[in-house]
């Protein structure tokens, strides 16, 4: 049988992109109906468009009050195996309900090597030591040990992993140096989909259902079908699988791009002469190579970004061969390669879908990758999950998924398939409303008793959502002061993966870059002038249709600037809005009048001997930036940012430091990170347990014998706060409740408590007893004698 439906399903002739918008489905028993997908990303089906506000449903008990509170329209959870469909779509077509199935069975898992060097990896050993490794799941792992400050490997090797343990002896010699033990499992994992036998045979499991479990006339689509994913194939892989198909695939790629294994060779940086053999059959014969594309296509890089070992190593025969991991290419290759897997295994896979049961086929959002983010997606649409009860919170949730579907070059069905807004009834019509707003032309509420009077109420009406949602998009790392909202004229702000960086125009202005351009917006509306040196070149456009009314003057444009941003573009230059530069240059005026005394000479800063003697020199430099305004003003406005920064460091007695410039760590490593402080954080993301815990200490200066307050900008995975602790002087401190104010990529504000500090010299010390199963990253410690409103990373007094 699985031979035959594998057949059927690569024989399913390839659905045209324009075709994953519209069909006929054909229900057990029943005629055909034909549906598509409006301009306004509506089902129409069979003529009528199908926008149901209905429930999530679970299980039989769920839908037994579903049906007897009068709901007729559901997403419910079946598995991929067909267990308990036929009963279910009986009882639901005999109900006359109408539903959506969403298979929640978990998505294949790969097998193979995690290469994850900021996870698996125990720093700062310092002397010989025996450590048991807790993998879960894991079968064998390779380990090198290192010198920890110039990377010399000391030992390399292949352990076993038995229920979930294994052991490696250290063994170092001599004091005075630290070392790194890093460990790269083989393992299977949820992290990452098996896009090959194991796609293949929930395929099978899924087609076989579809075929023997016919939907019926209330039968209006599938999500997720692949299954509850946690991880798609992407750019930041971390997982190299061992699948002989996912190494026929590499390989076949590199003969593609390199046509000859010693051009391949060169572009993986590798050392030809330890990896490349020949068999000489003359003296004049250059010789035939004896290793082929086959044994590159299995080899496992042993670094990955900045960390790990530049070292390629081969599972078959537990070799590893040296490489210049800043040249090699294999990365980029390993990733082209599951990329392009992953899009065809999964077209053919939704082909299938489609041509058993032809109805709507979505994928739940899971992150800024897979098959939706493809403009040549098979998908109908994507649903999205969200919780809160204000707009905010929905907003926040719900805005990455819209922004990837509205991103689309075509229209798509939007999908509300998880709605949980708590236990307030009176909650759930605006929620509704506003998902609407957002582009969700279906709505399911998760089942509450609370609110099923309520839901069943609000489903006698349909999802209001006739027109179009238009969008414009902001650099997620320019999250704050830009935050997904709606804008006026019915338009939507969204997040979108690019790059881009936040602009600092002080107080009342507020800005971002990106590759196609500026966003400027001011929360004092009004003629303002940008400063720019090529004013012709600049183009204009307002968010909500209103005409910004440009005008050229001296040295830049007038424009009409509100709190809805203006896009710039056409320049090469930052457009500087003359109240940022004039509220700069007052407060930097008022600094140095309040400070005409001297300071003691040679503080201690974070480290580093500066002259905090007076603020002359300062002042100095502030004149001559600001002399240079006219012939660069982006340029010349950043130096100004920075000297007054640096005067109110020296003015001041606050403390604001950097989380990677710590003095000792056992971290994962610093990266840069946009969005935050200094372009920077200090992460970690361990997945080892470590019997020291894990620490970052900073030697600090102590600048004033006040209280101060104490501040952690840092990314805290859900849940965790309470393993995060600051040690001070000598006293302990915690969090105990949320952040104060979230910004960029997940970075929020912790206030801790309070201090006080004697002497000339502190440490501070970050610690964290035990992984925390996720990204935690340092972006700011921050001690200040006067009270501090954090907004994004602003220092106090800017």
């Amino acid at each position: 049988m699985r031979a035959l439906v594998c057949l059927a399903a690569l024989a399913v002739a390839a659905l045209a992109p324009c075709d994953s918008l519209r069909g006929v489905f054909r229900p057990e028993g029943g005629s055909g109906t034909p549906w598509s997908i409006d301009a306004a990303g509506n089902l129409i089906w069979g003529g009528t468009p199908y926008a149901p506000i209905g429930l999530e449903i679970a299980n039989g008990a769920q839908l037994d009050a579903a049906i007897k509170a009068g709901i007729k329209d559901v997403v419910i959870d079946l598995p991929a195996t067909g267990v308990g469909w036929g009963e279910t779509f009986k009882k639901m077509d005999a109900a006359s309900m109408r539903y959506l199935v969403r298979i929640d069975s978990i998505s294949p898992s790969a097998v193979g090597f995690a290469v994850d060097p900021r996870g698996y990896r125990i720093s700062s050993i310092e002397k010989s030591r025996p450590f048991v490794l807790d993998i879960p799941g894991a079968t064998q792992a390779y380990v090198v040990l290192a010198n920890q400050r110039d990377g010399n490997v000391i030992d390399q090797k292949l352990i076993d992993i038995r229920e979930g343990q294994g052991f490696y002896d250290v063994k170092v010699s001599g004091p005075g140096n630290e070392y790194v033990l890093l460990v790269y499992p083989k393992t299977s994992t949820l992290e990452m989909t098996d896009c090959w036998e194991g796609l293949d045979k929930h395929r099978d499991n899924l087609l076989v259902a579809l075929k023997r479990n016919r939907p019926g006339p209330g039968f209006r689509g599938l999500i997720n079908p692949l299954g509850s994913t946690v991880g798609l194939p992407g750019k930041d892989s971390r997982f190299i699988p061992t699948s002989p198909w996912f190494r026929l695939e590499l390989r076949r790629l590199l003969e593609e791009r390199y046509r000859t294994l010693e051009t391949a060779v060169r572009t993986w940086a590798l050392s030809s002469s330890d990896f490349l053999t020949y068999e000489i059959e003359s003296e004049k014969d250059k010789g035939k190579p004896t290793v082929t594309f086959d044994d590159l296509a299995r080899l496992v890089p042993l670094w990955n970004g900045g960390r790990g070992t530049p070292l390629l190593y081969d599972p078959e025969t537990n070799k590893t061969f040296a490489v210049d991991q800043r040249r090699s290419q294999a990365w980029q290759d390993i990733g082209a390669a599951m990329t392009r897997a992953y899009s065809r295994r999964y077209s053919r896979l939704v082909d299938g879908i489609r041509a058993e049961a032809d109805a709507p086929v979505l994928q739940e959002w899971a992150g800024w990758s897979g098959a939706y983010e493809r403009n040549d997606s098979r998908l109908t649409g994507i649903a999205m999950t969200v919780k809160g009860d204000t707009p905010s919170q929905l907003a926040e949730q719900g805005a990455r998924a819209a922004s990837s579907l509205l991103r689309w070059s075509q229209p798509g069905w939007l999908v509300a398939s998880r709605i949980d807004p708590g236990k307030d009834p009176a909650t759930v019509a605006p929620v509704s409303d506003d998902l609407a707003s957002m582009g969700a032309r279906a709505e399911f509420f998760r089942f509450n008793e609370a609110t099923l009077a309520a839901v069943a109420e609000l489903s006698k009406r349909t999802v209001e959502g006739v027109s179009p949602v238009s969008a414009i998009y902001f650099p997620e790392n320019a999250n704050d002061p830009a935050r997904a909202q709606r804008l006026p004229a019915g338009r939507w702000w969204l997040p979108t993966p690019v790059d881009g960086e936040r602009l600092d125009f002080g107080k009342h202005y507020f800005g971002y870059r990106t590759e196609n351009g500026y966003a400027i917006w001011t929360d004092t509306p009004g003629k303002t002038k940008l400063l720019m040196v090529n004013p012709k070149a600049a183009l204009f456009q307002s968010l909500d249709g209103s005409d910004p009314a440009p005008k050229i003057v001296k040295g830049g444009v007038e424009v009409t600037l509100t709190e809805i941003p203006l896009l710039v573009t056409g320049l090469g230059e930052v457009p500087v809005p003359e109240p940022a530069v004039k509220e700069t240059t007052i407060a930097f005026v008022t600094l140095l009048k309040a400070n005409e005394v001297k300071f003691d000479p040679k503080v201690l800063t974070n480290g580093k001997a500066q002259d905090r003697a007076d603020l002359t020199e300062l002042a100095s430099q502030f004149q001559r930036f600001l002399a240079g305004m006219d012939r660069n003003p982006g340029g010349n406005y950043y130096q100004l940012r920075d000297v007054y920064r640096d005067a109110l460091f020296r003015a001041n007695d606050f403390l604001w430091i950097e989380g990677e410039s710590n003095s000792r760590n056992n971290f994962s490593e610093a990266v840069a990170v946009g969005g935050s402080s200094n372009g920077g954080a200090l992460l970690l993301q361990s997945r080892l347990t470590n019997d020291d815990g894990f620490f970052a200490e900073y030697e600090i200066p102590v600048r004033t014998d006040k209280d101060q307050e104490v501040w952690l900008a840092a990314r805290i995975p859900e849940g965790r706060t309470d393993d995060v602790q600051l040690l001070i002087g000598g006293q302990l401190l915690t969090i105990s409740g949320p952040p104060v104010r979230r910004y960029g990529q997940g970075f929020g504000w912790y206030k801790l408590g309070m201090t006080k500090l004697a002497g000339a010299n502190s440490r501070i010390r970050v610690q964290v007893p035990r992984p925390l199963g996720g990204d935690f990253a340092i972006d700011v410690i921050l001690l200040t004698p006067v009270p501090f409103s954090p907004n994004g990373f602003v220092r106090p007094g800017e």
